[in-house]
């Protein structure tokens, strides 16, 4: 199956907050065949402006974050990881499209969230109007086993 066909096939998700300081999603990921959603199958994405509340909110930059209903971030390896993800882009793109932020960040830690990320970005920012102004690793000061990749999108 090809990339764009996966990601053209997001779970159905809605909105519970679109304010000028935050917007936030949720959805379910569908559950094992026989099996009963559990809670690490709902996922949420929320997305915050990370600057002062007094700066108009289409200069702000906008963080996209997500966990599940664990609150796990990372990889989890539980299966439908294609269809997530395809969910997670579509509630991106839609707040894209909606709210017009000048810039978004995200970050992801496991090198595989950095490789699918940088693709993604090469991909899908330039149809969706951004472009890639800052890709930087990034590691905590106290443990440096914390690493990531941190990405800044600028509106074009």
């Amino acid at each position: 199956m090809l990339l764009n066909e996966i990601l053209d096939r997001p779970y159905p998700w809605k909105w519970h907050r679109k304010d000028n300081r935050e917007w936030w999603g949720t959805f379910a990921k569908e559950p094992a065949p026989g099996e009963k959603i559990k809670h690490e199958d709902l996922y949420t994405v929320q997305i915050e402006s990370i600057d002062d509340p007094s700066v108009r909110s289409q200069t702000a930059v906008w963080e996209i974050s997500f966990s599940d209903g664990a609150g796990r971030q990372g990889v989890t390896k539980t299966g439908n990881e294609f269809k997530v993800f395809a969910t997670i882009m579509d509630i991106v793109k839609d707040f894209l499209k909606n709210k017009k932020p000048e810039y978004v960040s995200f970050s992801g830690k496991e090198a595989s969230r950095d490789k699918l990320y940088r693709r993604m970005i090469q991909k899908y920012a330039s149809k969706w109007g951004y472009g890639l102004v800052k890709a930087q690793r990034i590691t905590a000061d106290i443990d440096l086993e914390d690493v990531a990749t941190s990405f800044v999108l600028k509106r074009k």
